[in-house]
C-alpha cells in the first residue's frame, strides 16, 4: 500500500478499523514489516498529562488489535495507521 491509502491516523481509529503498524525507530515512521489487525479496544488520552486541545487533536493513546496470526498486540496509536474502516 502507498501513503495515499492511509484513511487516517491512530489516534482516530475505531473499535472494527482495520490498522497497520510496523514503527521504526530510526526513521521514526511506520515502514514494513508491517503487523495488519483489527482494531478490538482503543483506550483514549485522559486530561493530566495531556490538556484538551492535544485530547481533541488526537484522542486515541493506545489500542489494542487482533492479528491474523491470532496474537494480540497493542501500540501507541502514533505508531497506527488506519487502512479499512469499520462498518
Amino acid at each position: 500500500m502507498k501513503k495515499t491509502d492511509i484513511i487516517r491516523p491512530g489516534s482516530h481509529a475505531k473499535v472494527g478499523d482495520y490498522i497497520r503498524e510496523g514503527w521504526d525507530t530510526d526513521t521514526r515512521s511506520i515502514q514494513p514489516p508491517y503487523n495488519y489487525g483489527l482494531v478490538i479496544k482503543t483506550e483514549i488520552r485522559r486530561l493530566g498529562p495531556y490538556t484538551q486541545e492535544q485530547i481533541d487533536e488526537a484522542p486515541i493513546r493506545k489500542i489494542h488489535f487482533l492479528t491474523g496470526s491470532g496474537k494480540i498486540m497493542q501500540r501507541y496509536a502514533v505508531h497506527v495507521e488506519v487502512i479499512s474502516e469499520s462498518g
